[in-house]
């Protein structure tokens, strides 16, 4: 009896507060409907940067990729050749595809002076060299091998024929002067593969087929030494 006057004489409970969880679980459910709208514009700035990210990298390797006849290619990719050369996407496949290189070759310089000598310059040549020596000459390697005798680099020829021609001036003798430089390819054609006589890399075909890939009469003005 004792206990059920205990309990008569506790003060009621107002409606506001007889149910304090189901209060909590409103509230949750509200901030639960409102997240999502208010994360969705903290988010919009990074999501838009990623998606302009991802459309102009599309469109710049799509441009990259599009075959040179197509009409309008050149107006495209006169935007789209400073973001790739600015973020390095430049790529290029020609070792797997889509025509593989059939030949081994090497390129030399036959500089031309005007008592009649010559004097041949080789080219860097990574298969000779060993260890180190060859890492040290892997990017003339991809400059003057893997690039240079091609057509679509013939814009880098005359820098270089100049540059050969001032590195083969005797400053001290003027009289004899470099008059002409002509860039030589040596090539022989790769052996195809055969399993019962493979021909190995140190035993390969010489290089006996030659073409002259640019020839150039230097000026004046080209033998004309920095100021210090």
């Amino acid at each position: 009896m004792v206990a059920e006057t205990d309990n008569l004489d506790k003060p009621m409970q107002s409606p506001t507060t007889a149910h304090p969880v189901e209060g909590e679980l409103l509230l949750a459910f509200d901030r639960a409907r409102v997240e999502p709208t208010r994360r969705f514009f903290y988010d919009m700035p990074d999501k838009v940067a990623v998606n302009i990210f991802l459309i102009v990298s599309l469109i710049t390797i799509l441009a990259w990729l599009t075959p040179d006849w197509i009409i309008g290619k050149s107006l495209v990719t006169r935007f789209t050749w400073p973001i790739m050369a600015g973020t390095g996407l430049i790529q290029h496949w020609s070792l797997f595809s889509p025509s593989v290189r059939n030949i081994n070759y090497h390129c030399v310089a036959n500089i031309e002076f005007s008592d009649g000598t010559v004097r041949c310059y080789e080219f860097p040549r990574t298969e000779k060299m060993q260890g180190f020596e060859k890492f040290r000459a892997e990017k003339k390697r991809k400059m003057f091998g893997d690039c240079m005798p091609w057509a679509n680099y013939a814009q880098f020829l005359p820098n270089i024929a100049r540059y050969l021609a001032r590195a083969n001036y005797d400053y001290a003798n003027p009289a004899v002067k470099p008059v002409r430089v002509s860039i030589l390819k040596y090539s022989a054609i790769t052996p195809p593969p055969d399993s019962k006589n493979w021909t190995y890399r140190d035993r390969l075909p010489y290089h006996t087929d030659v073409k002259t890939i640019f020839a150039y009469q230097v000026k004046p003005q080209d033998l004309q030494k920095d100021d210090p």
